[in-house]
């Protein structure tokens, strides 16, 4: 296997928006005989907020294209990393003999060419059977074209959801915050929509803002790989976004967005106070002012938790507040320490996260960031820096 690397020098006016992203930012399959583009993902953002970036224009103002796979059979994969100011993309490029897939993400990730080969064997597999002739007729192009994405969406999800959105993560409905109302014919034009992409309405219903993907599974008694694919087929078609749980600890704070909101009277304050027949969220939105915990905000003896956790996502999903940004700082683990952690209930697994941990924290870096990268639970993380902390305190 031959590997080539550039390491290309790259500015974008979006740069600020880059330090927010994660993992895959764009999947794309090709037709290796022709360049076409089969079937692309865009702007694969655990969150899936829209972000304007033309990755096929990148490569080819750097004279990169195709025909630079299709000449050289020797190469399966070649990765190109862009640098901007202190961030990169990486793009990764995996070939077999009629299709190449185009893998675009934020870093450098050790199991992913082998992922990336198996997907694009497996995917050529799939195509090759479904091409065969059936009673002496070939499939139509618009039936293979909804045979393609069907079989791109359940491989890329049965193969790299681990990367796209860990387990914690909780599924929201997007038309929750877009449609206004539950019109009988908006529900028929979103089940005609669910049904054509052959997603679960069943699943679709449930998504509720309150269980994570792996609680998904478990309550619903559905294999995790079967939800995954479920949630990949609705997060591609851009009808969830996922969110963190929402902790004590979290501290939220007004943007300038804020300010039209809290103005009474205007259009924005009554399209809250409409939506939800009540000026509750309007009275949350004073109250998180400048930065108010979670808790806080939960010990507020005039609202429920869910309906909390409705009005901050609410609040998020439209920019008018954010969730401030946790900076853990973890120093190295001498051995003293090895005893009293021990003690918590520190096994090989804890220990070597704490590696991990200790690796990643050792820059400031946001805690829900390093959690979405390592695939660890935030709540997991601060239980392992307080074990940390305690134990520090006792030796001293």
């Amino acid at each position: 296997m031959v590997q080539i690397h550039f390491l290309i020098p790259y500015f974008f006016k979006k740069y600020k928006e880059l330090k927010n992203l994660h993992g895959f930012f764009y999947i794309a399959l090709f037709n290796s005989e022709n360049g076409k583009c089969l079937i692309d993902f865009k702007d694969l953002t655990f969150s899936k907020t829209v972000y304007d970036f033309d990755y096929n224009k990148i490569l080819s103002d750097q004279g990169i294209s195709y025909d630079d796979m299709d000449d050289n059979e020797e190469v399966l994969n070649f990765k190109i990393e862009l640098e901007d100011l202190g961030h990169s993309f990486v793009f990764t490029f995996v070939k077999v003999e009629k299709y190449y897939l185009m893998v675009v993400t934020d870093s450098v990730y050790s199991k992913l060419i082998p992922l990336l080969e198996k997907s694009i064997i497996e995917f050529a597999q799939e195509i090759d059977f479904k091409e065969e002739p059936h009673e002496g007729n070939l499939i139509e192009d618009e039936d293979l074209g909804d045979k393609i994405i069907s079989i791109a969406i359940e491989n890329f999800s049965r193969n790299f959801s681990e990367y796209l959105f860990p387990d914690f993560l909780i599924p929201e409905r997007k038309n929750d915050f877009i449609k206004q109302g539950e019109e009988q014919e908006s529900k028929q034009d979103l089940n005609e929509f669910l049904k054509s992409k052959g997603i679960s309405e069943n699943i679709f219903e449930k998504i509720d803002g309150t269980w994570s993907i792996e609680e998904f599974s478990e309550e619903m008694n559905i294999d995790l790989n079967e939800i995954h694919e479920e949630f990949f087929n609705m997060w591609v078609n851009n009808l969830i976004y996922f969110r963190f749980r929402y902790h004590d600890w979290d501290i939220f704070e007004q943007t300038e967005n804020a300010k039209i909101y809290l103005e009474d009277g205007t259009t924005e304050n009554l399209l809250l106070i409409n939506k939800y027949n009540s000026a509750k969220i309007i009275k949350i939105l004073q109250i998180i002012d400048s930065g108010t915990s979670f808790k806080k905000l939960n010990d507020q003896d005039s609202i429920t938790k869910i309906k909390l956790e409705r009005y901050i996502t609410e609040l998020v999903y439209r920019k008018i507040i954010q969730k401030r940004k946790v900076l853990p700082t973890i120093k190295h683990i001498s051995e003293d320490l090895i005893p009293l952690l021990t003690l918590q209930g520190f096994n090989k697994k804890d220990f070597k996260l704490l590696e991990e941990l200790e690796e990643n924290f050792r820059d400031e870096k946001d805690l829900c960031e390093v959690a979405l990268k390592i695939q660890i639970d935030p709540k997991k993380i601060r239980d392992i820096f307080k074990k940390v902390e305690t134990a520090i305190s006792v030796m001293n």
